[in-house]
């Protein structure tokens, strides 16, 4: 095992412009990918199509419909049944009837009341021109609301003051709603009103909530993401002093990155709120391998050894333990293969490939660097 080390770090360190090249080769291929990456936050993803729950779904979204809905909350101190709030909620009704993917609106305005007789059934709109109304004739609306056991605690609260509006979306069967849209528009329709004294508006519902997954997700890669970086460049700054070291774990990261995303985009796997930790997974393993080895270059540096032989040295004694622990981690992550849940999976897989290409690209990038880069640059004062 000992001349197995000995020979691929003689390997890599007599030939470091070759590997530099496949590595960085290697990067150039699988970045495009990148522009076929796709996000998906659908309730679809977490099932495979051939698992025994996605047919009856099938059957009720052709039978009945979709039903997520992004749902409204109009809430308004003085009572919903005054003119303008009553204008108000006819208004957003039909905004919210206007955008894209969402195939109706259910609300106290437009809600469909059907009486039976021994001669005929009737179904009136509740509030069919809420111009029409006077005060008295909406107390009369109120009291009848109040009375109707369908629209008290699906429409309105039992004091009349907080009213929900349902816009249900299309069904999922050939694409899933563009939730990132329709909650963008449905703000843009509440904007108007978010100032109105008295008045409340929220926005709630499953369709919001995948749209919540995304939004959250986008902020882990555009706010955690740097901040982690910040604090690493901070403390490997402390350690070494040296900006050249401090930038190499943050290369390897940022092309680890690029490989796994790119992979991802040419696999035709769509990013979901799972796969969106991989770039935090990617961190922690990279700035492991990485620093393992600088750190180890720079302590046989400082006992005496020249640049060379402490970068053997650090190679050396690093190869086989980094090279056990990615691949254990990689095992690891294939645990979760066991679930059924198709994200879990995708993490799974994608994790313990991101485990063992930081591993690979700390041996045939960040060492080839080190060793090709001036003395000064790279050890610790």
């Amino acid at each position: 095992m000992d001349s197995l080390r000995h020979r691929i770090a003689h390997l890599i360190l007599s030939r470091p412009g070759l590997f530099l090249l496949f590595s960085c080769g290697l990067v150039l291929a699988l970045a495009p990918g990148l522009s076929w990456l796709t996000m998906d936050f659908g309730i679809r993803i977490w099932l495979s199509q051939d698992h025994a729950l996605m047919a009856p779904l099938d059957r009720f979204e052709k039978n009945f419909g979709n039903d997520e809905a992004v749902v409204v909350a109009v809430s308004d101190t003085n009572g919903l049944f005054t003119p303008r709030t009553i204008q108000l909620i006819q208004d957003l009704t039909d905004h919210l009837e206007r955008i894209d993917d969402v195939q109706r609106v259910d609300s106290l305005t437009n809600h469909q009341m059907v009486y039976g007789s021994e001669e005929a059934i009737t179904v009136e709109v509740f509030i069919p021109e809420a111009q029409d109304l006077g005060p008295s004739q909406l107390a009369a609306k109120r009291a009848k609301a109040l009375q109707d056991e369908v629209m008290v605690g699906y429409l309105l609260d039992p004091h009349a003051r907080t009213t929900l509006l349902y816009a249900w979306l299309q069904p999922s069967l050939e694409r899933d709603p563009n939730y990132r849209q329709i909650v963008h528009d449905v703000r843009q329709s509440l904007a108007p009103y978010q100032d109105w004294p008295g008045l409340t508006l929220h926005i709630t519902g499953a369709g919001a909530l995948n749209d919540a997954f995304r939004s959250a997700s986008e902020k882990d890669v555009t706010i955690v993401f740097p901040l982690l970086a910040g604090v690493i460049c901070l403390i490997l700054w402390g350690l070494y002093r040296r900006l050249t070291v401090v930038a190499l774990p943050l290369l390897l990261i940022f092309m680890t990155n690029l490989i796994i995303f790119g992979l991802l985009g040419y696999a035709g796997i769509a990013l979901n709120n799972m796969l969106s930790v991989i770039p935090l997974i990617i961190v922690a393993i990279a700035i492991a391998d990485s620093i393992h080895v600088i750190n180890d270059m720079a302590r046989h540096t400082r006992d005496g050894l020249g640049r060379e032989p402490a970068l053997r040295r650090a190679a050396e004694d690093n190869l086989l333990p980094t090279a056990l622990t990615s691949v254990t981690t990689a095992i690891g992550f294939t645990g979760l293969l066991s679930t059924p849940i198709v994200p879990i999976q995708q993490l799974a897989l994608t994790a313990a490939l991101a485990s063992l290409m930081a591993w690979a690209l700390t041996f045939t990038f960040v060492v080839p660097l080190l060793r090709l880069l001036p003395i000064g640059w790279t050890t610790a004062p």
